[in-house]
């Protein structure tokens, strides 16, 4: 389960845009196979945080669907060699 997520509001929509993260410690996914930050956010931004996968069972640390990501600065731990960061720019809900 993402310890930072995004969905759908209240009329199905998925319109978050230019959300940021700006510094901060995210942590410890307690189930299987899920991003530890999953956001639906075009113009996203994430600089200075740490991402921590200290249990093992987080897939991503941060998974981004939109466009004009920026993600730099951050420091990222515990994950496999490209599971970092994912930026896809479309999102199949």
């Amino acid at each position: 389960m993402a310890q930072f997520g995004q969905g759908k509001d209240a009329l199905g929509n998925y319109g978050d845009d230019f959300t940021s993260i700006n510094g901060g410690d995210y942590c410890c996914s307690s189930r299987s196979g899920s991003a530890i930050i999953w956001i639906r956010s075009d113009h996203f931004s994430m600089t200075n945080a740490t991402v921590n996968n200290d249990t093992g069972l987080a897939s991503q640390g941060l998974v981004v669907f939109g466009t004009q990501a920026i993600v730099k600065s951050n420091i990222f731990k515990g994950f496999k060699v490209g599971k970092d960061v994912q930026i896809r720019e479309s999102f199949s809900p």
